[in-house]
């Protein structure tokens, strides 16, 4: 028997997770006011048939509580009486489950209608569960229609689907409605060491928690996994052997290697990618793990509670990690190691040589990092830069007023909007909107066609980064002043810029 059959749950205390859904249907069963028709929606694996099944047999169960007890919630199946254990065996014959995905005619329909006129053989509810209730016809939902409008006193249904929203409006209004929720890791996790527990088996958490994260939320996914690596040699339980089996990369090996991306260590990034690849691992499961690490450090970045809400999974330890690791970067260069990665994944198939697509990716954010650190050192040390001026500009004064004339700046504009790039990307996008126009009062005049545009560059941080790139490429000390002027050409307006900025050419 297969572990989930086997450990299948009996009673509403053994389902792990569903404790809104749980808690709602024992307070019905304790006040005596239960539903005649119910739809369990949400993701295969999760618990819908099960709990359904326990519901059948708290309704019917022959250890009645008293009304004392079942207003103090004591409204368990016993599991010992008759209906509980034909229940549990599939024996009952007031217990009728339905399989929609092959039974989803009008006849099969008609068939219920006609037997739900009878009542049950013994018990007090002759229960009806539907299971994949969307795969029923068009005709057959009419049909049911009927039944769930006027429904014997007797009898209850239960409808369990996948896919809530092909269930037409009219089905839905005349059930109760619960939508089971993915489990979360730690549930997994948990449910996972009782059942060893029961095998009197054990195995390193680290394989419980990767087949919990691999089995997305389904209960019954991991429970089939495990049962399959028990029955491997205990010499072979090894982590990594786990991991080639289904396909996944450990955790650990991502994590280490983000961190060498955070270090900018790309000698030892592109070691680790080639023993990878040297140890048989599948390139395309590094990849696709790596990107949704990234993934869930941005959303880490931008605001941790969003890791709650994005349909992850992960551990309470896990998340504790990627918030502290996301500090190691900022929001925009995850987003472009995001964006990096799921191009070499894509180009995977097409490289002559399976890892060279990873290796450039490694190669291209060093240095993309390297210069932005070698920018904002520059920015940060005016008097380091004094001394690499001369060297750089020997022609122009030093570290002093400069005598360059608009024409002479103009032709640098380039080079600034090059250096502003890799500092603030946006910013670059607003400066290629303008225009060097003139000189005024000691400082540069820069000309922008558009208010927001003269506004934002105006800003006190953004007038900052600009005069310090000033200050590098033309030397000298700089100010600049932003106005809006009527440009007659604007030679530095780029597709690029407007994309970002959502700008408007001007004639």
């Amino acid at each position: 028997m297969t572990l989930y059959r086997k450990y299948r749950p009996q009673k509403f205390s053994e389902m792990e997770g569903q404790t809104a859904i749980i808690q709602t249907l024992k307070n019905e069963l304790s006040l005596g006011k239960i539903a005649h028709a119910y739809i369990f929606a949400g993701p295969r694996g999760i618990g819908k048939t099960t709990v359904a099944r326990i519901l059948a047999k708290a309704i019917n169960c022959q250890n009645k509580k008293s009304a004392r007890e079942r207003r103090l919630g004591k409204v368990e199946p016993c599991n010992r009486c008759a209906s509980c254990q034909e229940i549990t065996s599939g024996r009952s014959l007031d217990l009728v489950e339905i399989d929609a995905a092959s039974n989803r005619g009008i006849n099969e329909i008609r068939a219920l209608r006609e037997n739900v006129r009878f009542a049950p053989q013994r018990d007090s509810f002759k229960v009806y569960i539907i299971d994949e209730a969307h795969m029923l016809t068009r005709e057959a939902f009419n049909a049911l229609l009927k039944t769930l409008e006027e429904p014997p006193p007797h009898t209850l249904f239960i409808l369990a689907t996948t896919e809530v929203h092909e269930v037409p409006e009219t089905i839905l209004s005349r059930c109760q409605r619960f939508d089971f929720k993915k489990l979360t890791v730690a549930e997994i996790e948990h449910r996972l060491t009782r059942i060893l527990r029961e095998e009197k088996r054990v195995l390193n958490p680290e394989i419980l928690r990767l087949i919990a994260i691999k089995a997305d939320g389904g209960e019954r996914d991991a429970e089939g996994v495990l049962g399959q690596i028990l029955s491997w040699p205990k010499k072979e339980l090894k982590l990594r052997k786990v991991a080639d089996f289904l396909g996944t990369v450990d955790w650990s090996l991502i994590s280490d290697f983000v961190n060498m991306l955070a270090s900018c260590d790309s000698a030892q990034a592109i070691r680790k990618v080639n023993e990878t690849v040297a140890n048989g691992q599948d390139l395309f499961n590094f990849t696709d793990e790596l990107v949704d690490y990234l993934r869930r450090m941005m959303l880490a970045k931008v605001q941790p509670a969003l890791l709650d809400h994005a349909g992850l999974s992960f551990s309470s330890a896990q998340k504790e990690e990627l918030v502290a690791r996301a500090q190691n970067f900022s929001l925009k260069s995850l987003a472009y190691l995001v964006r990096l990665f799921m191009a070499a994944k894509n180009s995977l198939d097409a490289a002559l040589i399976p890892q060279l697509s990873l290796e450039l990716a490694i190669i291209e954010y060093s240095e993309a990092m390297g210069k932005v650190a070698e920018a904002r050192e520059k920015i940060q040390s005016p008097k380091l830069e004094e001394k690499e001026e001369k060297t750089s500009f020997p022609s122009l004064p030093e570290y002093q007023k400069p005598t360059m004339n608009l024409e002479q700046v103009v032709g640098k504009w380039n080079e600034v909007l090059k250096a502003v790039e890799p500092l603030n990307y946006s910013l670059c996008a607003f400066l290629k909107l303008c225009q060097p126009v003139a000189f005024r009062d000691g400082s540069l005049v820069l000309g922008f066609p558009r208010d927001f545009h003269k506004d934002m560059v105006s800003q006190a941080r953004n007038k900052k980064t600009v005069e310090g790139v000033l200050d590098q490429i033309l030397g000298g000390k700089w100010q600049i002043q932003c106005e809006k002027v009527e440009l007659q050409q604007n030679n530095n307006l780029t597709k690029e810029a407007l994309e970002v900025l959502g700008g408007e050419i001007v004639k």
